[in-house]
């Protein structure tokens, strides 16, 4: 994964990219990493040694599950914590049922799931009415953001849009739990 990171990275540098964050999980470890480069660094080399240094011996673990993202200029200010990947709620307890093939019976067990969320364009309204086959109903971003504050029962951990869309996953995940 250290190499594989490396040569994305050094791909997409060339435009400029001013901060990186990943999200790595492997068998019982989610590990989240976010930086701002400063200027002249090279962000490949930096997100590959974090990415290192963060999972350590955990690199090895099967299965991996990597998601990366570099930000490049925009208009708004580039930040440690608003740098992808957004997580609103980290590791969620949660129940879920499996079948088992041979023996064709159910059995429950407990898991732990996390919401990781790279996203780029803008998360400007969700349609609440349409997303539960009702009435269209669009709320606005910052109404979205204090609600998911008072269901989820955190503030979230950083400002953008990206959050609240990983807040709203968070929502849709847990009425599935």
């Amino acid at each position: 994964p250290v190499d594989i990171l490396l040569s994305m990275g050094q791909v997409t540098s060339m435009r400029g990219a001013q901060s990186f964050g990943f999200a790595a999980s492997g068998k019982n470890v989610l590990r989240v990493h976010k930086a701002v480069v400063r200027k002249r660094e090279d962000i490949a080399v930096n997100l590959s040694r974090a990415f290192a240094r963060t999972m350590g011996s955990k690199v090895r673990t099967t299965p991996l599950a990597v998601c990366a993202h570099l930000r490049f200029a925009t208009s708004s200010k580039t930040t440690r914590r608003d740098a992808h990947p957004h997580v609103w709620l980290q590791n969620v307890r949660c129940e879920v049922v499996t079948l088992n093939p041979t023996t064709q019976t159910f059995a429950r067990r407990s898991v732990s799931r996390a919401v990781v969320v790279t996203h780029n364009g803008d998360f400007e309204a969700f349609d609440l009415g349409g997303c539960f086959r009702s009435t269209s109903k669009c709320v606005d971003l910052e109404v979205l953001r204090v609600w998911l504050t008072k269901r989820l029962g955190r503030r979230p951990p950083s400002s953008g849009d990206s959050i609240v869309a990983a807040g709203m996953l968070e929502l849709l995940f847990a009425a599935g739990d």
